[in-house]
């Protein structure tokens, strides 16, 4: 009887020992450390991305500097251009320079590339909508002035009359859709506020808009150019002058 106790007690001393002894067995155990990982495929993609669209904002930043400013809304422009560059520049430093323990820290910086900046969904058209408005701003300017010169020749030609009151009802409908320099209007007037969105939807009704209206306003101008020639034809002059 104590010897069957005696074995007892050796087998479950033997049990306490395995468990003791496994705790720090299993604590021994290395854990994994963060490190920084090269990811060079996913940083030079990036790098290409943003040298791409560098290279694209210097271009938007000419066709303004070229363009005329009758509306006074493209010096914003250049500015935002220009702040987009400086980001872009900032944040592919970032990416090739820094420390990445994981591809998702990664990922979050190289897709503010096209959320921050939208460079091509937003830029892009926008900098060619207000392009093309200073062009319909300037061709306004033009026949506007043609107007006020035809109304002092008009005289009581009535057929003057009413060709002249037709070019300033075209000019008047050019007007509601583009604005009148230097005042930018119709749903153009909302283009140079735009900025980068992570949900484009509201930029982009925007920007369908406004060129719905850059079209309306060019239909209306070339009537107005017909009705000014028609008013130098009735007073005599050249019709194609």
């Amino acid at each position: 009887m104590n010897r069957r106790i005696a074995t007892l007690f050796a087998v479950a001393a033997t049990a306490v020992v395995g468990i003791t002894t496994a705790g720090p067995a299993f604590a021994s155990v290395a854990r994994p450390t963060s490190t920084c990982r090269p990811f060079t495929p996913e940083r030079q993609k990036a790098h290409a991305d943003v040298a791409k669209r560098l290279a694209t904002l210097d271009q938007l930043a000419g066709v303004l500097g070229a363009a005329q400013d009758p509306f006074g809304v493209n010096g914003n422009q250049s500015g935002a251009l220009a702040g987009a560059k400086f980001g872009l520049g900032a944040l592919d430093q970032k990416i090739q320079t820094s420390c990445y323990t994981d591809r998702a820290n990664l990922n979050a910086d190289t897709r503010t590339i096209f959320t921050s900046y939208r460079v091509y969904w937003l830029r892009m058209p926008q900098t060619h909508i207000i392009e093309a408005a200073d062009r319909l701003g300037i061709a306004r300017q033009t026949l506007g002035a043609s107007a006020t010169k035809l109304a002092g020749l008009v005289g009581d030609n009535q057929k003057a009359q009413a060709d002249l009151a037709a070019m300033n009802q075209s000019l008047s409908t050019s007007d509601a859709h583009v604005g009148n320099p230097p005042s930018l209007g119709g749903s153009v007037a909302a283009v140079p506020g735009l900025v980068p969105a992570v949900d484009m939807t509201a930029n982009v009704t925007a920007m369908k808009a406004a060129r719905a209206d850059l079209e309306a306003a060019r239909r209306a101008l070339a009537d107005a150019r017909r009705d000014a020639l028609r008013v130098v034809a009735d007073l005599g002059g050249p019709s194609n002058a």
